[in-house]
């Protein structure tokens, strides 16, 4: 018997002729070999080769597997003549996982060299018994059969086991190089989604025109003709004038497999934008890990736009709230929170940055019927962060924000733009508020309680949500200190609050600074404005006292006038404003002197937003540009009826009497709000209170006070229009007349 065993199908070389292995013949002595019919002709009658015949073959090299591919006719040479160098690296691995198989069932037939009955059996099983590579279909029975045929055919090449599809279509370039040029040009300038496909051709068929060579001869390549010969015919299709047929030479289907090649971000950037294009390819990892309690903060705010606030102890139309909190990210808590009207601002960060680090009071929330707080849990949260995380808003990245980091001893670290990535713990807290526990307008709230609170009372309606001011605080304060912090966290595997235990009592915790520093975070600045006899004109008003004259007296020039002071301001109280000037008595320190507005009836307890917005409802029902004070208070009484019918409206719906059922309060409760603010001081956070004195502990603040009316220049208004005249609040401080200027020691506000 023969040394190498020659399966059936085996492709062998016997004196020049390509042949098959037909099988044994009867008597075991050899093996049938049909002829293939080689290009030339020749006989395809199968003759028996002896065993010896095949050994003396393979030494004087008249007998080899394999045949070249000039002997085999067209239905074959294929197998032999693949382009390995044109496969993906997807083909290689079928490729691969095809070889093993064929080399377990090679190995199986070494081992029984008499055959096999069931050979398609064999090659099942052994083909199930080699797992294949990840994203690779598993071969069956019929298809290792013909594997193993053509790789036998091929003289055991491994060329014959790559997928067909690496075989089919002509693979010489079928288009001119201008033309693929024209289109990678068209796709950057006009290319935007499927519906700017004729865009896209338009132009790619214009740059082709001007870029259109001269001779065009050139432009071949090879066609296979019914008859089987290959012809070269012209890339350049021409229409029955003889014209370039300019519509199918860029067509369609060249623009779109030009699109497809095109990287998947790339066609999703060209389609969404470069922002929203990049979202969804962004490589998100988990980061750094924080373990220590205030060392890393992330701040950010977000727009409630559902909810239209009124309050209802000014009555007055607030609008849609602004909501800026601060996460801790080893513990996940919310040390502060801020509630905001006016677009986002170094003020409202500040105070949000004031509520974080100071303690929590929530006496001001109040008990249920049966004398139970409702708010049963601590807000032990509180201090100053060693960094803080923010993105390039204005009211995060301005010069305010920055020198109140640097006062605190936080860092302030600003992401690049379009991050939100880098500052995923608040980003997740914000979507947690609004799409989780706080719903599709407030969340916390049912939605039959929603339809109740909205303007219209009707299910079903969009209308936004009307609140009080004293109900939104309640509720958010709330959340956070009930739901959220008790609520299990999966990235720390606990509730925040018990992480903030743990994490404090592991870490000291310092004490806040002194309230009065705390509270110079707050406020805002106008750089420079005038004092003169009438005192300070802000927001349209007038504002002046004794002290501020006395500082006139000081360091006003010589006609009575100061230039270039800075002022500072309360945004939610407008009432007061300080100008900051050098220490007539102490060079080199600031003070903060208080100026009272003349038209304090007005005035007295209103923000600068309702400023604003009383301002423009005046000037919507005026004819003239300029506004009289009774115009003024006209419209502020208006907006105090649009709020009161507003919360009627409301409550007509029941909306007061389900908000009190959910709470488990008394309805009385959120209809007679108290003062809800748990640092009452902060509204005046400047004001020279008898409380809370500010001068220098010297003998010129044990000096004795005088308390005495204001008394302001003459007025210019009309008798309609004049109000009755300020009186200085009790709590201020008047010196005596050499130094009745109060001082305030505001360490180091400007760095020059």
């Amino acid at each position: 018997m023969t040394a190498v065993l020659l399966p059936r199908g085996t492709l062998v070389t016997y004196n020049d002729i390509a042949g098959m292995i037909d099988g044994r013949t009867p008597d075991r002595s050899g093996y049938w070999l049909r002829p293939i019919a080689g290009r030339d002709g020749g006989p395809t009658i199968p003759f028996p080769v002896s065993d010896r015949q095949i050994e003396a073959g393979y030494l004087d090299g008249s007998f080899r597997e394999g045949a070249d591919g000039e002997l085999l006719d067209d239905s074959n040479a294929h197998l032999s003549s693949v382009d390995t160098t044109k496969v993906s690296d997807r083909d290689e691995m079928v490729a691969a996982y095809r070889q093993r198989i064929i080399d377990a069932i090679e190995e199986e037939l070494r081992s029984n060299p008499q055959g096999f009955k069931q050979r398609r059996k064999l090659f099942a099983r052994i083909a199930a018994s080699i797992p294949p590579p990840e994203g690779v279909d598993p071969v069956l029975g019929a298809s290792v059969e013909r594997h193993y045929k053509d790789y036998r055919i091929t003289g055991c090449s491994t060329a014959a086991l790559y997928p067909r599809h690496g075989w089919k279509g002509n693979r010489e370039q079928r288009k001119p190089d201008f033309v693929y040029e024209a289109i990678e040009l068209a796709i950057d300038n006009k290319y935007n989604g499927r519906g700017s496909l004729p865009d896209v051709q338009t132009e790619a068929i214009s740059i082709a025109r001007m870029n259109l060579p001269t001779d065009l001869s050139d432009y071949t390549h090879g066609k296979r003709m019914p008859d089987g010969t290959v012809e070269q015919v012209s890339m350049i299709p021409r229409r029955e004038d003889g014209g370039i047929h300019w519509e199918e030479l860029v067509s369609y289907a060249i623009i779109r497999r030009a699109i497809k090649k095109r990287s998947a971000v790339d066609r999703a950037i060209r389609i969404l934008g470069p922002e929203e294009g990049k979202k969804g390819f962004r490589v998100v990892a988990s980061g750094p890990v924080e373990t220590r309690a205030l060392a890393l903060g992330e701040t950010d705010d977000c727009h409630l736009s559902r909810l239209f606030v009124v309050d209802d102890e000014n009555w007055f139309p607030l609008g849609y709230p602004h909501f800026t909190a601060i996460i801790d990210v080893a513990t996940r808590c919310i040390p502060g929170f801020e509630i905001g009207f006016m677009p986002p601002s170094s003020d409202s960060v500040g105070r949000c940055l004031r509520h974080a680090i100071l303690p929590k009071d929530l006496s001001w929330v109040g008990n249920h019927p049966d004398g139970t707080p409702i708010i049963k849990n601590r807000y032990p949260m509180f201090g100053t962060f060693s960094e803080l995380k923010c993105d390039q808003g204005g009211g995060f990245i301005s010069g305010h924000t920055r020198d109140n980091a640097y006062r605190c001893g936080t860092s302030l670290t600003v992401l690049p733009p379009a991050a939100p990535q880098m500052k995923g713990h608040i980003e997740r807290f914000f979507g947690t508020l609004k799409r989780g526990a706080f719903g599709r307008s407030i969340g916390l709230l049912p939605k039959a309680l929603v339809d109740a609170l909205s303007k219209s009372g009707k299910k079903g309606r969009r209308d936004p949500v009307v609140i009080t001011l004293r109900e939104l605080r309640l509720l958010l304060t709330f959340w956070i200190v009930e739901v959220y912090h008790q609520t299990h966290h999966s990235g720390i595997g606990m509730p925040p609050q018990e992480a903030w235990e743990i994490k404090t009592a592991q870490r000291f915790v310092p004490p806040p600074r002194p309230k009065r520093e705390i509270d110079l975070l707050v406020g805002k600045y106008e750089p420079s404005r005038v004092i003169n006899a009438n005192g300070i004109r802000m927001f349209g008003l007038e504002y002046n006292s004794d002290a501020l004259g006395a500082l006139r007296d000081r360091s006003a020039g010589i006609d009575g006038i100061m230039r270039g002071v800075e002022i500072k301001y309360d945004p939610s109280d407008i009432s007061v404003v300080w100008a900051l000037a050098e220490d007539p008595l102490s060079p080199g320190r600031t003070i903060a002197v208080p100026a009272f507005c003349k038209q304090m009836k007005y005035a007295k307890g209103l923000s600068e937003y309702q400023h604003i917005v009383i301002k423009a409802h005046a000037r919507a029902k005026s004819k003239h540009r300029i506004l009289s004070m009774t115009q003024l208070m006209e419209a502020k009484l208006d907006l105090a009826r649009m709020a009161k019918e507003m919360i009627g409206e409301r409550n007509t719906s029941g909306g007061a009497v389900k908000l009190a059922r959910h709470l488990n309060v008394n309805r009385a409760y959120l209809n007679n709000p108290e003062d809800i603010d748990d640092a009452e001081a902060s509204k005046r956070f400047l004001a020279l209170m008898d409380e809370e004195p500010i001068a220098d502990e010297s003998a010129e603040a044990s000096e004795p006070t005088v308390r005495k009316k204001i008394s302001p220049p003459p007025s210019t208004e009309t008798p309609d229009e004049a109000v009755a005249e300020p009186m200085e609040p009790l709590g201020t401080r008047m010196l005596a007349a050499e130094a009745r200027i109060g001082r305030l020691n505001l360490g180091v506000i400007h760095d020059d």
